[in-house]
């Protein structure tokens, strides 16, 4: 079976105390006993359950299996604890944070079936946990690969590897690069023909022999700076576009992903936070292709033919300048990590930023109906507050970083005009002697030399900006969504409607099921309606249906086949769905109901909405169907809204029709005119409907009592209310609120 790696010192404890009980579980904590973030071990031996600090021989609890009349795990907010109660105690004996309920949870249950005396199967391992083979921790669920290890270079040869298809462009990059290098070494040399050569003066005669160079050489530099501009302007705008179009498929890429991802991704993300990573971390990755990757490239080429240069004029100054190189290259290595960890935690900051400001935004109209303008500004300027801290934070450490890198490569300058001055002293007869001439010219060419040194301890805090980003994004592309197609998916493009569901078990939670061991045989073309108080389970089974998730138990089959082996495509295609929560996209009304089927002809979409009896309202808008629906919906009333939904599901013309609270916003006389409509397409089809107005169920063949997540009753509407049940209960429940609101509309009329 699988186990954490248990460390040697404990396992030798182990088999020193019980050497004839191997051990069955292992798993460490994250959290010490001092409540700090640590580590513990939870062991369980064949007739033992022991806890032992990290790396420490005796146990801090040592329980036999037999004395346990409980096991369980608690969690509260953020963490849980394992407890076990003995005849005479309840010990807290473990705790972790949420990151590990779930591997919890398991490891209890292997602990009640060791209790039990039953053998441990894999269910009750950690078989699922992926652990890196490099380091040892473990990778989340959701990712491919161990974030630990995903080192700077790889990650900057995966950004590369996305502007493959402009392998030309790139290679055009070099060129003009290189030949940029070579021009601008000339400027140097030049200064050191002036002083040596053109204005040098004939001590014999007093004139300037080479003053006929004097032209040619003020061209020459002419011609230099002229060709630098022009290959800077055209790299520019060769980089410029390499760069926009890999961060378009960048973008593209993380855009995809997120699509494809299922909803318990989503579920425990921000949506912000999510936009975030599409919109302002792939602009970070396009700075690192636009500006970082030219820069660098010239700051290379410049290192390179700068430095034979430098060796050429002077190896022995040269020696001297390389010294505080080295120490910068030194010192480098030992601030990028610091200032790394500065910059995670300023992206993590904003990234809370832009949550807040995107659910402030969503939920306007709530903020402004209970006038909590002031709390949302107090909650904007706390985490507003925090985010400026952190970018503070950041610049402090840059600003005492770059400038001592600065200051200690300036400090070759110094050594030039110190040792070079001696070796002019020395004369230019004399071994390793210089004159002004080349002391001028390797000043130059040293400032060259250091150009491309500033430059990337500059974009020393660039690439480690872009590539914090990069790690952002790469997280999205490289999770794996939890519902896939089967590699034997089964193509279904048109099903009969046939709904089994067998023995199914499903929690948002694993270990907190909220459908349990439930069973429901719906013939195609029936129409069954769900009821049941609110929260027990009614939307989960829609979403279950959907295959919006997996059950974690049993199986839903339409047509005899199991959802998860069917194409999702085919699926959903045979799927129409009216939810409670009515989502219009921005845009048009004719756009949103054929949102179902872009393909629908115009008489298509009005039919579907003389069905929805949305017709008569979209008519009188001043567009009819070109009118803006505004974002969400906004500039509709909630009875609108809910008709184009309507409309939008009838077009899709599906096989099995989903109807969550379909009429919940519509006030009665519409609701009357709709229950008309769905009497007609309900027929041929198979119907599955959740209604709070009991009354709207009569039609369903079947009701479908759901209680905490199980079928309490199942029958006509007749039937349940002969029976007097659970379902007769909710009834006379609703009557008598109806009652209540009638009487309470009557006294109010008589005091008006």
């Amino acid at each position: 079976m699988e186990k954490d790696r248990l460390p040697k010192i404990i396992s030798t404890a182990l088999r020193a105390a019980y050497p004839n009980e191997p051990i069955c579980l292992a798993i460490s904590s994250n959290i010490a006993r001092h409540g700090q973030y640590g580590r513990e071990w939870l062991v369980a031996t064949t007739a033992h359950l022991l806890v032992f600090p990290d790396d420490a021989a005796t146990p801090t609890h040592d329980l036999a299996l037999t004395e346990l009349e409980s096991i369980s795990a608690e969690n509260t907010v953020g963490a849980g604890s394992v407890l076990v109660k003995t005849a005479t105690a309840t010990y807290r004996i473990i705790s972790y944070t949420e990151a590990r309920s779930d591997d919890f949870h398991k490891i209890v249950d292997g602990l009640r079936a060791l209790k039990e005396g039953a053998q441990v199967e894999s269910h009750h391992t950690l078989s699922d946990r992926q652990e890196c083979e490099t380091c040892g921790r473990s990778i989340p669920k959701h990712m491919s690969t161990c974030p630990h290890c995903a080192q700077r270079r790889q990650i900057l040869l995966r950004i590369l590897s996305f502007s493959r298809p402009y392998a030309g462009q790139l290679a055009l990059i070099f060129v003009i690069t290189v030949l940029t290098t070579v021009v601008a070494l000339l400027p140097p040399y030049m200064s050191k023909l002036f002083i040596d050569s053109v204005f040098k003066v004939d001590p014999a005669t007093g004139t300037f022999p080479h003053a006929d160079w004097h032209l040619w050489c003020v061209a020459a530099i002419f011609a230099a700076y002229a060709l630098q501009s022009f290959f800077s302007g055209w790299q520019e705008r060769v980089a410029g576009i390499v760069g926009f179009k890999t961060v378009y498929d960048v973008r593209a890429a993380i855009y995809k992903r997120i699509q494809e991802l299922s909803l318990t991704f989503f579920d425990k993300r921000h949506t912000g936070a999510i936009m975030t990573r599409v919109n302002q971390d792939t602009a970070e990755l396009q700075r690192l292709l636009v500006d970082f990757i030219p820069m660098t490239l010239e700051a290379l080429f410049s290192l390179v033919g700068v430095g034979v240069v430098l060796f050429a004029v002077s190896w022995r100054l040269t020696l001297f300048v390389i010294l505080p190189i080295i120490g910068t290259i030194v010192f480098l290595r030992l601030a990028v990590p610091v200032i790394r960890s500065f910059f995670h935690r300023f992206f993590h900051r904003r990234s809370r930023l832009s949550a807040l400001v995107s659910d402030s935004l969503s939920g306007i109209r709530v903020i402004k109906s209970f006038g909590q303008e002031a709390l949302e500004m107090e909650k904007f300027d706390r985490t507003s507050r925090v985010y400026r801290d952190a970018g503070i934070d950041l610049v402090r450490r840059w600003s005492i970083y770059h400038p001592l890198m600065h200051f200690m490569i300036m400090c070759g300058t110094v050594l030039v005009w110190l040792v070079g001055g001696r070796l002019i002293f020395r004369g230019p007869d004399m071994p390793g002697g210089m004159t002004i001439g080349d002391v001028v010219a390797y000043s130059g060419y040293l400032m060259m030399f250091y150009r491309p040194v500033f430059m990337l301890t500059r974009l020393s805090q660039m690439i480690t900006n872009a590539l914090t980003a990069a790690d952002r994004v790469f997280d999205i592309i490289d999770t794996i969504p939890d519902i896939q197609d089967a590699p034997d998916a089964v193509a279904m493009p048109r099903v009969e409607g046939h709904i089994t569901l067998d023995n199914i078990t499903f929690g948002y939670a694993k270990h907190q099921p909220v459908i349990k061991e439930l069973s429901i045989d719906i013939p195609a073309n029936e129409m069954i309606g769900l009821v049941g108080k609110s929260g027990a389970g009614k939307s989960t089974l829609i979403n279950l249906m959907s295959r919006l998730y997996d059950v974690d138990s049993g199986a839903i089959r339409v047509d005899g086949v199991d959802v998860r082996n069917i194409r999702q495509a085919d699926l959903r295609q045979n799927i129409g769905v009216v939810l409670q929560e009515t989502f219009l996209f921005s845009g048009t009304i004719m756009e949103n109901i054929s949102y179902a089927k872009p393909t629908a002809t115009k008489d298509q979409v009005i039919a579907a909405a003389l069905s929805a009896h949305a017709h008569e309202f979209i008519i009188q808008k001043p567009d009819g169907y070109d009118t803006r629906v505004g974002e969400r919906g906004s500039r509709l009333s909630g009875g609108e809204k809910q008709r184009i939904a309507i409309a939008r599901a009838i077009l899709r013309d599906p096989r099995i029709l989903i109807l969550d609270e379909a009429t919940s916003s519509v006030d009665v006389q519409t609701e009357e005119k709709i229950q008309q409509a769905l009497v007609n397409l309900t027929k041929g089809r198979t119907t599955i409907a959740i209604a709070h107005r009991l009354a709207t169920l009569r039609n369903c063949a079947r009701l479908v009592v759901i209680d905490d997540g199980e079928v309490s009753e199942m029958g006509t509407h007749k039937e349940l209310m002969e029976k007097e049940g659970a379902f007769y209960e909710l009834v006379k429940s609703q009557e008598k609120l109806s009652t209540i609101v009638a009487i309470d509309g009557g006294s109010r009329s008589e005091e008006t």
